[in-house]
């Protein structure tokens, strides 16, 4: 079975609509430092993006992205 493919305005629409956070989302964006989004309010976020998506992320790389709050 394939997996939908997401589509970069479509992870902002998800990405807005999880955090409530709407800041201009370009893929160079960095979540911490543009966006504030960190720790536990990252880990957040990606748990959703799994859930909707099926996107797999191991957990090292999370903490390596969003740290720790």
């Amino acid at each position: 079975m394939t997996k939908p493919k997401l589509e970069f305005d479509e992870f902002v629409a998800c990405v807005w609509r999880i955090t409530g956070v709407r800041v201009p989302l370009l893929p160079e964006t960095d979540f911490v430092h543009d966006v504030g989004l960190a720790g536990l309010d990252g880990e957040q976020l990606i748990d959703e993006l799994k859930n909707e998506y099926g996107l797999e992320f191991a957990d090292e790389e999370v903490r390596q992205h969003f740290g720790e709050e």
